[in-house]
């Protein structure tokens, strides 16, 4: 177990405080764990999570305390909708088969950590956004140098991919016919798969011709049924050491040639997503340079 996963149990422990544990005797206290019938009690585990993980966590809070305040002062609001958004890119990017919980835990959080973390990106990036904006020079210097790569100036296919991942292949072969059925795939996604993309009806967005023609080359290689890259299109089942794995492609975007106006506002927004989390992270240590922390001596570290 990593140390962030066991920083986790710090607010388990919290939550089950009061909790009667289930072991039978032994004290007023609760018994964690038992060894050769001598206890563990959780005040002593309490203790030590506190000595070895607890600073790091108070000081994971205190930043974001210190981020909520300058946001208030400023009067940044971030709306439900940013953070369900930034949410569903976080599992747009989480591989196949992999749930949230798997994910979050890896990461040494939960949900409510994972909310936190995404309000203090959005509330930062707000606050750097006037000083992100590039100057119609720097736009134009950009711009010159994409029209040397042509692939900067002309947007490629794109396809936009969902998926079903069971582990259970009489789950999968309940799944294919369902689909075979017409049963609608982002309802059957949001029913039966068991990764994080469940909770987004299957989506993964959208994928350049390029990754599409890598991951048909995969299929073939594992010997897996190939599909065309058509809209509707949907893949048979896929097996893996992890589980089956289902494909469709729910939408398609010819490639064009950008015009000179579009390939200046991409010159600009390649820019502003270059400076933007550079920004973000002067505004933060700003921030923690002006903060007046007075913590407890047992924290104090």
């Amino acid at each position: 177990m990593s140390c962030r996963n066991i920083a986790m149990l710090i607010f388990a422990v919290f939550s089950i405080a009061q909790v009667h544990l289930g072991f039978p005797e032994g004290g007023t206290e609760d018994v964690v764990a038992r060894v050769n019938g001598q206890p563990i009690q959780l005040s002593d585990l309490t203790k030590r999570l506190l000595h070895d993980f607890g600073p790091a966590v108070l000081d994971r809070m205190v930043l974001q305390l210190t981020v909520q305040q300058e946001a208030d002062s400023l009067g940044i609001q971030v709306a439900e909708q940013e953070i369900e958004s930034e949410f569903q890119e976080y599992l747009k990017n989480l591989q196949i088969g992999t749930s949230v919980d798997q994910a979050l835990a890896g990461e040494g959080i939960g949900r409510t950590g994972l909310r936190e973390q995404l309000i203090t990106a959005l509330r930062l990036k707000k606050m750097v956004a006037e000083n992100v904006q590039p100057t119609a020079e720097d736009v134009d210097k950009r711009y010159q140098q994409l029209l040397a790569f042509i692939a900067y100036y002309t947007d490629p296919d794109q396809y936009r991919v969902s998926a079903i991942f069971v582990k259970d292949q009489a789950k999968s072969v309940k799944v294919m016919e369902l689909l075979r059925q017409g049963t609608d795939f982002a309802a059957v996604a949001r029913q039966y798969s068991e990764d994080a993309s469940a909770e987004i009806g299957g989506d993964f967005g959208w994928r350049d011709v390029g990754e599409m023609e890598n991951f048909l080359a995969t299929l073939k290689q594992i010997n897996a049924p190939e599909f065309p890259l058509r809209k509707g299109e949907t893949s048979g089942l896929i097996q893996t050491a992890e589980g089956y794995r289902i494909f469709r492609i729910t939408e398609v975007r010819a490639g064009k040639r950008m015009s000179k106006k579009e390939a200046r506002e991409r010159a600009r927004e390649m820019l502003v997503e270059e400076r933007i989390q550079g920004e973000m992270n002067r505004k933060l240590n700003l921030l923690k340079e002006k903060a007046r922390v007075e913590k407890a001596p047992a924290f104090d570290r």
